[in-house]
Parts: C-alpha cells; sequence; structure tokens
C-alpha cells in the first residue's frame, strides 16, 4: 500500500505548498480533476512520483474531483488522507476546491477532452493511422 501514498521527497515540497490568491486552474486529463499552480502537485512533486513507479499525485487530484462530484472515490483516498496528516497547510484542501458547484466545470472538461480525444481519432484515422511529422 506504501505505492500509493506519497514519497518523503514529495511529502517535503508538498509542505512548502503556500496558498496563492492568483494561482491557475488547469484541467488534469489523467485523473479528471482541477490542479491549481500553487499546489505544488506538478512539474517537481509529479517526477518524482513518476520516477518512483507512484501516480499518488493523481490519486489526489481524482479524490478531490470524487468529492467535488458529492460520490467520494474510497480507492483513491489513502494519498488524500496521508497529506491531511503530514500537510494540513497543503492549499488544495482549501474547501472551494472540493466544492460541489465545481462539478458542472469539471463536466465541461471532461467533454472538451473527450471531444478533442475523438477529433484527433477521426483525423488520425483519416489518415490510415498515420500521425502527421
Amino acid at each position: 500500500m506504501k505505492d500509493n501514498l506519497f514519497p518523503d521527497e514529495a511529502l517535503a515540497i508538498l509542505r512548502e505548498a503556500r496558498w496563492d490568491a492568483n494561482a491557475q486552474r488547469s484541467y488534469e486529463i489523467m485523473s479528471g480533476g482541477f490542479r491549481w499552480s500553487d499546489e505544488r502537485l506538478g512539474n517537481e512533486v509529479a517526477c518524482l512520483c513518476i520516477e518512483q513507479g507512484n501516480w499518488t499525485f493523481r490519486f489526489v487530484l481524482g479524490y478531490r474531483a470524487s468529492l467535488s462530484r458529492g460520490a467520494p472515490r474510497k480507492e483513491l483516498q489513502a494519498p488524500w488522507e496521508q497529506l491531511k496528516r503530514e500537510c494540513p497547510e497543503w492549499p488544495g484542501f482549501r474547501p472551494e476546491r472540493s466544492s460541489l458547484s465545481l462539478a458542472v466545470e469539471l463536466d465541461a472538461e471532461q467533454r472538451r477532452v473527450d471531444l478533442e480525444l475523438d477529433e484527433l481519432d477521426r483525423r488520425i484515422s483519416q489518415r490510415g493511422g498515420q500521425l502527421d511529422s
């Protein structure tokens, strides 16, 4: 189960995360959740985790998205709880970032991504499976 938890090096970085009122929000396609720039889950933490074959950063985003949808995914909860214990000031715990009001926006982002992937698939199929070079 340790593979489903953040490595110590990642926790050290996440402990340094501070809330920024101007943080930029983006959609993380693999987790289906939003990520804010002040949370420090991108780049450095993601790379640390990936190098260890660990996808915990995505589990946290997916779990938070499930909270926003009003249907918590228990199988993704362990790293969320780990962060609550180890990094209680992490900006990702701000209530507005797991608000039920985000469900509509999450769904809209997922639809947008689905349409883009469908379009890409259509274009590749038209070219006989060949990508542009």
